[in-house]
């Protein structure tokens, strides 16, 4: 896979915890009743931007709901999760058009859908990603069909795979997240105050319009707050914008666009 982006599909997205109602699936789907008889705790975790910490008590037949509001266009094309100590748990996705109590997760008798890899695959510590083909729904429903599920963040997301390489002067610079204190008697002394974080600094050269929209639509929703990962081509970084994209136009819609990343710890 190419250097990406996998950034959230709306800028705000609810979170609810709930209980299946039914014990088949296949022609009769699994239903979501808000909150009736649901063990999971801390849910609001999964969706507030911070992967220090995780839900609890998603066991078994339990199901978290994700209402991304009324910004759905483009589609879903991937779930992003975060883990801290990985997992071996099974879990399915779905998407409906409805979220009333009773409402049949999904909109075809093809529910869970299939993604790859699959959703039951083993969560190694860090960011697991999943893909599928896009869809443009409102509200999607995991369901936990064995042991503790308990990620720290979901991220409902879309990939934006880099049209062009940036130029082979980018940087990588590292913040060790040390304060140094001097003594009344000269010593000093030096306190690790958080681990270390990188930042990346590049610049796209002779970029297309096109380009340059892409980037805008992903500022749109981000901005300078909101965290994202980014796929350099070997690991993934969550990460997020220390400043606005400068697009300098250098010919009639060709573009240098250069961009700031700073790694999110938690």
């Amino acid at each position: 896979m190419a250097k990406s982006f996998f950034y959230p599909v709306s800028e705000s997205i609810s979170v609810a915890d709930g209980s299946r109602t039914d014990t088949s699936n296949g022609s009769t789907l699994y239903s979501f009743n808000d909150g009736s008889s649901s063990n999971v705790t801390s849910e609001w975790h999964l969706t507030n931007n911070n992967i220090g910490h995780s839900s609890d008590g998603f066991g078994s037949n339990e199901i978290v709901r994700f209402d991304l509001g009324g910004n759905v266009g483009g589609g879903t094309t991937h779930v992003a999760v975060y883990h801290s100590g990985g997992t071996s748990s099974d879990i399915e996705i779905y998407y409906g058009v409805s979220n009333d109590n009773g409402t049949d997760m999904g909109d075809s008798t093809n529910m869970p859908i299939t993604t790859s890899p699959t959703m039951s695959s083993t969560y190694n510590k860090g960011w697991n990603l999943r893909s599928f083909s896009s869809v443009s729904r409102r509200y999607w429903f995991i369901r936990s069909t064995q042991n503790f599920f308990n990620p720290n963040e979901v991220m409902l997301c879309r990939q934006y795979e880099f049209e062009i390489e940036p130029e082979l002067s980018q940087k990588q610079n590292y913040t060790f997240g040390e304060q140094s204190n001097t003594s009344w008697n000269g010593k000093k002394y030096i306190n690790k105050v958080h681990e270390q974080r990188r930042t990346w600094n590049w610049t796209w050269r002779s970029a297309s319009a096109t380009t340059k929209s892409s980037l805008e639509g992903i500022i749109d929703i981000v901005q300078d707050y909101k965290k994202f990962i980014y796929y350099d081509d070997s690991e993934y970084h969550y990460v997020r914008l220390m400043q606005e994209p400068t697009f300098t136009e250098i010919a009639n819609n060709i573009f240098d666009i250069q961009i700031k990343l700073e790694e999110q710890l938690s």
